[in-house]
């Protein structure tokens, strides 16, 4: 009823009389409604490495069956990781995720030089004696690794990682 009775037309004017050189509809606002749309956009690799720098852990814990005992401790943030373990506990991540099409172990390696480049160290140590030597990563400390992977979103840290 609005519509015929001078509505369409007070829309109009209104439209007309409306400044808008205010409004720059290149520039996307960053808020938390587009981070939701990014991450939901994430590619496998990209979901379990938020997520990992979300709780701080290289490798989350491990369960038995029954979900509460702990087989196996999560790794703390500031050590060295070894790369076949890595990629192991991201096979599990993508099992427990229903994730059925996954990078494999390369494209892993290089995801990870491409995200951190410098600031990423893969080297041979001994971390088992039994075992020998074993190519590891380092990451860089956890902040900046947070800052690094939030800079590639063009979002800010605080943002994305809230009260971390």
């Amino acid at each position: 009823e609005e519509m015929n009775n001078g509505g369409l037309e007070a829309f109009f004017y209104k439209l007309l009389q409306w400044d808008y050189k205010q409004v720059d509809l290149r520039t996307i606002e960053r808020n938390e409604g587009l981070l939701n749309q990014i991450i939901r956009s994430f590619k496998p690799i990209q979901r379990y490495w938020f997520e990992r720098l979300e709780n701080g852990h290289l490798i989350s814990a491990k369960y038995e069956q029954d979900n509460k005992t702990i087989k196996e401790s999560p790794l703390e943030w500031n050590n060295p990781i070894k790369v076949n373990k890595q990629y192991n506990d991201f096979l599990d991540f993508c099992i427990e995720n229903g994730i059925k099409q996954y990078e494999n172990r390369h494209a892993m390696g290089k995801y990870f030089n491409k995200l951190y480049e410098s600031e990423l160290k893969t080297e041979k140590q001994t971390i088992d004696p039994a075992i020998g030597q074993e190519r590891v990563r380092i990451f860089p400390d956890l902040k900046t690794a947070r800052k690094i992977f939030c800079n590639t979103m063009k979002m800010d840290t605080e943002m994305v990682f809230p009260d971390k």
